[in-house]
């Protein structure tokens, strides 16, 4: 018997049927029938009765069913206790993304790391987010953030855990720009105003993005290359230097000095990642990107 078997347990006997557990735990349906069927050999007796609605928990599944429970929690209880062990004297050292939206959430996730890790410590380190990749690379920090479209934008030697989905077809402007008064804006209206990015030698991935998303409306942006610290970007904007890309939340807190805007005609999404190296397998970096990873789900809005 294995842990599956009792996850597996569990999770039909919480769903009621093959189809929805099977979905729950990301396995194929014939795969967990076939599990279920190796516990009640194993045991001797049957777990479940058939059913035309699904499946119900037989009177020895009901009586085996509290005994996995806590036998899972046990495992989960024990794996929690060698964990803390493992973190005592840990040093995370985490860059952290400088948009003000995750900024929050973030924040959040590192109160959540200190009270599950009290024994440890936290360096901040001040990389700008669009060079969080090669800082990790490089070994300068453990934990960064990134923005793509998707994990794949990312280096292979990197994890890159998704946090949220965002609109990014709204635009940066200065707010003493003539545009600035708008609800909206098109990009043929942008044009003479230079397009700031990251360079491509620092995030080919997003550049590519913005200035496709740029080019959709049909005419060629004035492209000028951004600071790589977002915070120094948004002081060039609010200068008046040009505009820029940013995500639907930048707008619920703007940068002083800038105003965001939708973009006409751009439908565009963009991903926030985690970023960690894979072969780092520490517990003081699994366990705060599980509690960066449960904040952003935490704020996602319900189905």
């Amino acid at each position: 018997m294995e842990l599956r078997h009792l996850r597996y347990l569990v999770a039909v006997a919480e769903d009621g049927r093959l189809g929805r557990a099977a979905a729950r735990l990301h396995v194929a349906q014939s795969a967990l029938s076939r599990q279920i069927q190796d516990l009640e050999r194993e045991l001797g007796v049957a777990l479940f009765e058939r059913t035309s609605r699904g499946l119900r928990l037989a009177p020895a599944g009901r009586a085996f069913l509290d005994h996995a429970r806590r036998a899972l929690a046990e495992v989960e209880a024990g794996r929690r206790a060698a964990q803390a062990a493992a973190l005592e004297g840990a040093v995370l050292r985490l860059a952290l993304p400088d948009w003000a939206s995750a900024m929050r959430r973030v924040t959040a996730a590192l109160d959540a790391f200190r009270r599950r890790t009290p024994g440890s410590t936290v360096e901040l380190d001040p990389t700008p987010w669009p060079l969080h990749p090669a800082a990790l690379r490089e070994e300068r920090i453990d934990v960064g953030f990134g923005i793509g479209a998707a994990a794949s934008d990312f280096a292979p030697e990197l994890d890159a855990v998704w946090l949220a989905d965002e609109s990014s077809s709204w635009a940066l402007l200065p707010a003493t720009h003539p545009l600035a008064p708008r609800a909206q804006v098109t990009l043929r209206e942008l044009a003479d105003l230079p397009l700031l990015v990251p360079g491509r030698d620092v995030n080919a991935a997003l550049y590519d993005h913005m200035v496709d998303a740029a080019r959709s409306g049909g005419v060629e942006p004035r492209i000028a290359t951004a600071p790589p610290s977002f915070a120094a970007g948004v002081a060039f904007i609010a200068a008046g230097a040009g505009w820029t890309f940013v995500t639907q939340s930048t707008q619920q807190d703007p940068p002083p000095g800038t105003v965001v805007r939708r973009v006409e005609g751009v439908h565009r999404a963009l991903g926030m990642f985690a970023l960690h190296r894979a072969a780092d397998a520490r517990p003081v970096v699994r366990t705060f990107v599980e509690c960066v990873a449960a904040e952003f789900a935490e704020a996602r809005p319900t189905a």
